[in-house]
């Protein structure tokens, strides 16, 4: 199963990938939370509690209240617990100079957001596709 968190504050964005999910021939778990600092507890319950258990990808807005989604990224990057979770920024933005700062801080992958529901469907194949099966992404799988 493929275990995904997603840091969104548009609820329908949140609305839209939970329905593609809950269409997908995947099994994939989706965990929401809206701002950075939720991110950070939720990660650090984990840490504290399931130790190992992390999410497979996290997917991360850049607009995005408190924290934007660049600051959290060079967060997670910086934080040795969290540094190997895989990031996949998830936005609207098509400038080249978000792409690159994104890359530059840590980022795994940029992808931006479809313009309609058909759009996100075929985003989660393929995020799906992509992550589970071609990439070793737990600790677990590496021993």
């Amino acid at each position: 199963m493929l275990k995904l968190v997603m840091i969104e504050d548009d609820p329908d964005d949140i609305y839209l990938l939970e329905k593609a999910i809950k269409e997908a021939e995947e099994e994939i778990e989706l965990n929401t939370v809206n701002h950075g600092p939720a991110l950070f507890e939720y990660l650090n319950k984990l840490w504290d509690h399931h130790f190992g258990l992390f999410p497979d990808i996290i997917l991360l807005d850049l607009n995005l209240p408190r924290m934007n989604g660049l600051e959290i990224l060079r967060t997670l990057k910086s934080d040795v617990r969290f540094k190997s979770i895989p990031v996949v920024i998830y936005t609207t933005s098509e400038l080249n100079t978000d792409a690159l700062n994104c890359y530059q801080s840590g980022a795994n992958s940029y992808l931006v957001k479809p313009e309609n529901y058909r759009g996100v469907k075929e985003l989660i194949a393929l995020l799906t596709k992509y992550w589970e099966r071609n990439i070793k992404l737990s600790f677990e799988e590496l021993l």
